[in-house]
């Protein structure tokens, strides 16, 4: 065994010892067994991890060579170590833990109560009495137990005076601003109900003032009926001796018109007798230049595919056809006989 190794045994002479110190069943739900472990870790355990790290780092500086040993052994006792301390570690942790849970929900808790009477101001803005008294009831129930707010209890309390004090001043000032609304409301009925019976007065004489207007006025309506009645006679008498002149007149230029209607209806029928031959002619023309155009256009049609044909003709030559091969291929692509195969035209 190297004098490095040596080193590792010497400072964990009392290995068993240490372990030994920590067989016992981790119970930090009380304040004994919490320090116990507590100090198992911090005062035993962990002074021996730290030798054991300082002759770790000793042993390697001056023997590189026997490195691997040294780490091996350093894990072994490490591991030993860490496995005699994780249940009490593991234990008071959890213990911390469970500490600082109940500690935030507690401020939580605290926080939340600020909060609700906070809150109670904002709710009575802008509202009536009614609904002020029932948020006063609200905060007047309210209950700054000291075993709830601990430290902050003489806050939550002074709040919670505050905040009664200014919804009673709410409570005043929407009764008042509630009381003068109801006057204003009186005022403007009594106002109204003056202005109605104005309006009565005002309405019974205009329909007076009317009435004297409207006799005056059907009296001189009943003038001018007259008057104008006079005058509808004398206008329809005038009409019907002109309506009877016109009549006489339209007779008169019916008859004229009918012959002039006969003359123009021969006139006519002569004019689209001569159309219809001249149409006549004008669609053979037609035809005839349509037939002409078709068999030309068949004619030049034909010229162009006998060329691309003899081209295609050409090619098939120059790859090795003869004539009669090539001209028989040419024809039965035309044809479309070639599946695949086609010549574009």
């Amino acid at each position: 065994m190297s004098d490095s190794i040596k080193e590792f045994d010497k400072v964990l002479a009392d290995l068993e010892t240490i372990k030994e110190q920590g067989r016992f069943i981790p119970d930090c739900s009380t304040k004994k067994g919490y320090e116990a472990s507590k100090n198992y870790v911090l005062k035993v355990t962990t002074p021996a991890r730290t030798a054991l790290n300082n002759a770790h780092k000793s042993a390697k500086a001056f023997y590189l060579e026997g490195g691997r040993n040294v780490d091996s052994k350093k894990k072994t006792l490490m591991s030993e170590l860490e496995e005699a301390q994780r249940p009490h570690q593991d234990a008071y942790k959890a213990v911390d833990e469970e500490r600082k849970r109940i500690k935030e929900e507690k401020e939580a808790r605290i926080q939340r109560g600020f909060d609700e009477l906070k809150g109670y101001i904002e709710k009575a803005i802008n509202q009536d009495s009614k609904t002020i008294e029932s948020i006063i009831d609200c905060c007047s129930d309210f209950d700054p137990d000291p075993e709830i707010y601990g430290k902050e209890v003489n806050s939550i309390i002074e709040l919670h005076t505050n905040t009664m004090g200014s919804l009673t001043d709410a409570y005043s000032q929407a009764l008042q601003f509630e009381e003068m609304k109801r006057q204003q409301d009186e005022l403007a009925r009594r106002q109204a109900e003056i202005d109605a019976r104005e309006r009565e007065a005002k309405e019974r004489q205009d329909a007076e003032d009317r009435e004297v207007e409207a006799a005056k006025l059907r009296e001189s309506m009943r003038v001018q009926a007259e008057q104008a009645a006079a005058e509808e006679v004398d206008r329809l008498k005038r009409e019907a001796k002109e309506c009877e002149r016109r009549r006489v007149e339209q007779e008169k230029q019916a008859r004229i018109f009918a012959e002039d209607a006969k003359i123009e209806a021969k006139r006519l029928a002569e004019e689209e007798a001569a159309l219809a031959v001249e149409n006549e002619k004008r669609r053979q023309a037609e035809e005839d230049e349509r037939v002409k155009a078709e068999a030309e256009a068949r004619a030049a049609d034909r010229k162009h595919r006998g060329a691309i044909n003899r081209q295609a003709m050409g090619c098939l030559i120059q790859g090795g056809l003869s004539e009669s091969e090539a001209k028989l291929a040419v024809k039965l692509i035309s044809a479309s006989e070639v599946a695949h195969v086609q010549i574009n035209y």
